[in-house]
């Protein structure tokens, strides 16, 4: 019975770590790109609808980010003291109900509190998330499954573009969202229920630790506490900080890519169709970047 017991310990060992990375992936895409890349689609129908301007409507975007960026100081601490499935389950519960009211806006300062509570959202299940639980994860493999969990949001992209973007053109933006509501409580709740900060919170060790190594820390596999001032004005830190401005400009242009196209007179399809292509040279990057950082 004991040697049964280490066998399913052993395989959920295996599983589990995967398992994560892939709760993660479409938390990450449900909550994070539906609400920032895949919003994109909804820009021009929502011009219309409220009556308004594109350069007011897109302070949309500013807005969540704003409630992104004051969330990432904290959210280390938060995990550390709620529990990661709480925290996700709550954040998938309210996102449902937002992206619910986002298809019910008449007025734009609507739109602008949406926009801060689906910034609260996005934060708690987003990119910065799921990089504190991967590294709790895996002790080996790290590269892979952190790039994993990014394969995992580009097949998502590369799926929903397409389709967001037929939807709005046969049922209108409005009955869009509501799909979208429904498919993020759906797929939503299994994930956030999956997710644990810590492989210790279930028993287990991280991946790739063997035997006789433990991975001990004050709180499990958590990553190393050290002073921010030194990381701050290191080199790595400068480098990786130019880096992602850099991601982060290209990432904003190709949000525009649907209003372009319609302004210059290609249509909502053809917008939607660069997104897709973009996405799908990912598709082709993505693994071949996690070969290399391996």
């Amino acid at each position: 019975m004991f040697i049964g017991k280490n066998i399913r310990e052993s395989k959920l060992a295996r599983i589990y770590p995967w398992l994560i990375v892939l709760a993660s992936g479409l938390l990450m895409s449900l909550l994070e790109y539906t609400y920032t890349l895949l919003f994109s689609l909804f820009l021009n129908p929502l011009v219309e609808s409220l009556n308004s301007r594109m350069s007011i409507v897109a302070l949309y975007y500013t807005l969540i980010s704003f409630s992104i960026s004051a969330m990432l100081p904290i959210i280390n601490r938060v995990i550390d003291r709620i529990s990661l499935s709480k925290i996700t389950l709550t954040a998938v519960i309210v996102g449902t109900i937002s992206i619910w009211l986002f298809s019910k806006i008449n007025r734009i300062w609507e739109l602008y509190l949406l926009a801060i509570v689906v910034g609260i959202c996005s934060a708690t299940c987003g990119t910065v998330v799921q990089g504190i639980v991967l590294n709790n994860w895996f002790a080996k493999r790290k590269n892979f499954a952190f790039t994993m969990g990014s394969f995992v949001s580009t097949i998502y992209l590369l799926i929903m573009t397409p389709l967001i973007t037929y939807l709005i053109n046969i049922c209108g933006w409005r009955q869009t969202m509501l799909i979208l509501a429904w498919m993020t409580l759906i797929l939503g709740v299994p994930c956030a229920l999956l997710m644990k900060a810590s492989p210790q919170m279930i028993g287990l060790k991280p991946y790739g630790l063997s035997d006789d190594e433990t991975g001990k820390t004050d709180k499990g596999y958590l990553a190393k506490k050290v002073d921010p001032k030194k990381i701050i004005f290191s080199r790595s830190f400068i480098i990786t900080l130019i880096f992602f401005i850099a991601i982060t400009f290209a990432s904003n242009m190709s949000q525009l890519f649907p209003t372009y196209a319609v302004k210059v007179g290609f249509g909502a399809t053809v917008g939607g169709l660069m997104e897709t292509i973009m996405t799908g040279v990912d598709i082709l990057i993505t693994p071949l970047f996690a070969i290399t950082t391996e």
